[in-house]
């Protein structure tokens, strides 16, 4: 995972949390909420064993082995339930859906998911999840929303769940200029939808 990515991630972390990182791959996040004493452990459970692997020799090279605990396992499964935030990133909507659909116990969950992030933003909400903070990060040439959901009531609005509520003026113009193109490219009589969305857009922008 990327530097700026890792950063904004553990900047929605809170203080002194016990930590569980699904999908850690290398287990970046972890060794960086360590070592930065933002976490004071961390459970890091990856599906691929190769991955896990690489996380083990990373969490040794920094002598992290006490603080950082690695689990081959798919999301939760076997792991002990001593930890309150969870971290998910990389992952498409419908899997971290399934991961987390009858998991949902915690006060805090940080997500960045691939894609899909209506469907995503729905998901939380409809099962009493509140967006406490949402950060658009730009890195390699694309978008990444990273959500902070935490236990509370909210009512989105239909251009809040499309496009979240970062109010990040340059991420904003990115989607205005995507469905724009996109509007150009779609018979006149099909695009209502399109053009709805991009007056969303557009009123977003106005807040920014």
């Amino acid at each position: 995972m990327a530097l700026k990515r890792i950063e904004a991630i553990a900047s929605l972390v809170p203080n002194d949390a016990f930590v569980l990182d699904i999908g850690t791959d290398h287990a970046y996040l972890p060794i960086y909420l360590i070592k930065n004493k933002i976490a004071k452990y961390v459970y890091a459970s990856d599906i691929a064993e190769g991955a896990i692997l690489q996380a083990i020799s990373n969490i040794n090279k920094y002598s992290l082995s006490g603080k950082i605990k690695t689990f081959l396992t798919d999301g939760i499964k076997d792991i002990p339930k001593d930890y309150n935030v969870i971290t998910i990133s990389g992952m498409g909507t419908e899997t971290i859906k399934k991961i987390l659909n009858k998991n949902l116990f915690l006060d805090t969950y940080i997500i960045q998911s691939n894609n899909d992030l209506y469907e995503l933003r729905k998901f939380f909400n409809d099962n009493g999840y509140k967006i406490e903070k949402e950060i658009i990060v730009y890195e390699g040439k694309i978008y990444y929303s990273i959500i902070k959901f935490v236990k509370g009531n909210q009512i989105l609005n239909d251009s809040e769940l499309h496009f979240g509520i970062s109010y990040d003026k340059s991420y904003l113009n990115h989607l205005k200029t995507k469905f724009e193109k996109i509007i150009k490219n779609v018979p006149e009589d099909k695009n209502n939808e399109i053009k709805r969305q991009l007056n969303q857009i557009n009123d977003l922008l106005k807040k920014c």
